[in-house]
């Protein structure tokens, strides 16, 4: 599996170089993914406003594992208060791609996949991909709210 792992990560990296995005392979360091991280900045926005995107894949069983696209999209939030969360919270609800959250001063877009151990990488990259462009429109929709609302 971490042959597979290592070749995902370097093909989705590499398709994100030919989209004209800077990516970076983070070493894995345990916890709830195995094996590395790719991290890149992805702009949601007309304007030019970049979410930090982290995907990781995560064993779920002896023949599943998930790949986790994490979208960090405010970093440190300056006004947090339970309306925004409230707020947030409406937006998950009617998120047909995964939810968002707080934790901490972050405010972020989770969204897993579940593949089995027999998928080829090559259709775990074009399903990341798919899912991203999703995730990409999602946040763009609710970007000006979100950083509006926690940043003040």
């Amino acid at each position: 599996m971490a042959e597979k792992q290592t070749e995902y990560i370097t093909q989705l990296s590499a398709h994100f170089e030919e989209s004209g995005l800077e990516s970076k392979i983070i070493d894995g360091v345990g916890g709830w993914q195995f094996g590395d991280t790719l991290m890149s900045l992805v702009p949601v926005t007309d304007t030019g406003e970049n979410v930090l995107l982290q995907v990781a894949m995560a064993r779920y069983s002896d023949d599943l594992f998930f790949i986790n696209i994490y979208s960090t999209i405010v970093t440190e939030t300056k006004n947090d208060t339970p309306e925004l969360r409230e707020m947030l919270n409406a937006f998950s609800a009617v998120c047909p791609v995964g939810a968002f959250g707080v934790i901490g001063k972050e405010v972020y877009h989770k969204y897993t996949l579940l593949f089995e151990d027999e998928d080829e990488v090559d259709f775990l990259v074009f399903e990341t991909v798919r899912a991203l462009s999703a995730i990409s429109f999602i946040i763009s929709a609710n970007f000006k709210d979100i950083t509006e609302g926690f940043l003040g």
